[in-house]
């Protein structure tokens, strides 16, 4: 594999067992390729604990506020949505209230044209 399939793959998630094992079973490789996924830079305490402080927090007075916001605008939407609907309802009238045969009328014309 070339070092662009390598890297697609481990964008994709793959492990460096899963390209092995892919590398394995079409009979090619090399020492190249092996090494191709290694992250070799150095990691930071810093860059291992980023965002760690924060994640079992969860504020719940901000997030209650959000969803008591966004209930009141769904209710809100529901409510217009309901108003549009009942006065569409209300605004259909039609012109025409004589209901013919249009088959019936098409095939008198067209033998009445034979």
């Amino acid at each position: 594999m070339d070092i662009e399939t390598i890297t697609k793959l481990l964008d994709a998630g793959y492990t460096k067992a899963d390209i092995d094992a892919m590398q394995s079973a079409d009979g090619a490789g090399g020492k190249a390729d092996e090494d191709a996924g290694k992250d070799d830079t150095p990691k930071g305490k810093e860059q291992d604990d980023a965002g760690s402080e924060d994640a079992g927090k969860v504020d719940e007075n901000g997030l209650a506020d959000m969803v008591k916001t966004l209930s009141s605008t769904v209710e809100g939407l529901t409510a217009t949505v309901k108003a549009l609907q009942d006065a569409n309802a209300n605004g259909v009238r039609t012109d025409s209230v004589e209901t013919g045969d249009a088959v019936g009328d098409v095939m008198k014309s067209f033998i009445e044209t034979l």
